[in-house]
């Protein structure tokens, strides 16, 4: 359930002594979503069309978001599937190192297509090291592992979304593989890189994670045909741009789409800030704290931000559960976390 954040502002009675301003990502104008799909399957960034593209390939793996993202996996699988009629089709969920979907985010993830896939779905488990194959170092010294799943397949369809992401700069694209479907250690080492001023929300040139993130990924797919499918969506979850072909062409054409529904210019920075997170980033404390990131550019210094989150799952992770119980100030937990990032 999403929360009308202006209504309970209002209900507070604060407009006459306040000056308040409302920002939130753009609603779309009235699209027909298939045809959004269609077109950029079909007029594909530096790829041959989607119908191409499969033909000589008799195995497909296709790599979908698990429920930490709005991603809608369902819509485009609508589109594509009845193509991939005469393929043997593998699924994985894209889980990084997150936890199992559960069998109801297999089934949303999935939709109508559920019960013909499950036999044939996986997720990635990062920690099971036998599941992983090498592809070698970046130039930042990631060793990159990556799930051998891609290995027993001709080639690899990626659908992923693409939004502001508090350290990679976007979601999408080449996070679809790296770290949706790589080892533990490579995406351990990827991320240390977050704690580095470079790394942040809406920057990809110059950011480390994000350039150690292409590297790697081009390293494991160099040699696997790979498609990729990059879906916006608006403050409704409603689509508002999708673009396709080549993993990391396409990706950067969704980021500039993601640009226009995401970014919000305010008239000043404000004393306090309610940071609203919605479905499915109020999953628990660990994804909904990147709320916090969205929003402190546009605090006062001194300010206060308010995260309003549901949190049904809790905390999240136990290393980020300590981490904020540990005690000390922000220099001794960044101290921490340098010493040996976790």
């Amino acid at each position: 359930m999403c929360v009308n954040i202006e209504e309970i502002i209002m209900s507070l009675d604060l407009t006459k002594r306040c000056r308040i301003e409302v920002v939130s990502p753009k609603v779309s104008e009235v699209h027909d979503e298939n045809l959004l799909i269609k077109v950029a399957i079909n007029n594909p960034v530096k790829s041959k069309a989607f119908c191409e593209f499969i033909k000589p390939c008799k195995r497909v793996l296709i790599v979908v978001n698990d429920a930490t993202r709005a991603t809608p996996t369902r819509k485009v699988m609508k589109q594509i599937i009845p193509l991939l009629s005469n393929k043997d089709i593998t699924v994985i969920v894209a889980t990084g190192a997150h936890r199992e979907p559960t069998e109801d985010e297999y089934r949303v993830i999935l939709g109508e297509f559920y019960e013909k896939l499950r036999d044939k779905t996986t997720f990635n488990d990062a920690k099971n090291k036998n599941a992983m194959k090498f592809y070698g170092v970046t130039s930042r010294g990631t060793e990159v592992y990556v799930n051998k799943i891609i290995e027993r397949n001709y080639c690899i369809i990626v659908i992923g979304s693409t939004e502001p992401h508090y350290f990679a700069g976007f979601t999408g694209g080449r996070k679809g593989i790296v770290p949706g479907i790589a080892g533990y250690e490579t995406i351990e080492h990827n991320h240390s890189f977050a704690i580095l001023p470079e790394a942040k929300i809406l920057k990809l040139k110059g950011n480390p994670v994000h350039e150690d993130l292409v590297e790697a990924t081009l390293l494991a797919t160099r040699n696997i045909p790979t498609f990729a499918i990059n879906t916006v969506l608006d403050k409704n979850h409603n689509l508002y741009a999708c673009t396709a072909g080549d993993l990391i062409a396409s990706h950067l054409i969704s980021v500039k789409f993601a640009e226009e529904v995401f970014t919000v210019k305010v008239k000043e920075k404000a004393d306090i800030v309610v940071a609203l997170t919605n479905p499915p980033l109020d999953i628990n404390l660990y994804q909904a704290q990147k709320s916090l990131e969205n929003v402190r550019l546009i605090v006062r210094q001194g300010g206060i931000i308010i995260l309003v989150a549901r949190c049904r799952e809790g905390i999240g992770p136990r290393n980020f559960y300590d981490l904020l119980v540990s005690g000390g100030g922000t220099q001794e937990i960044f101290d921490k976390i340098k010493k040996g990032y976790k």
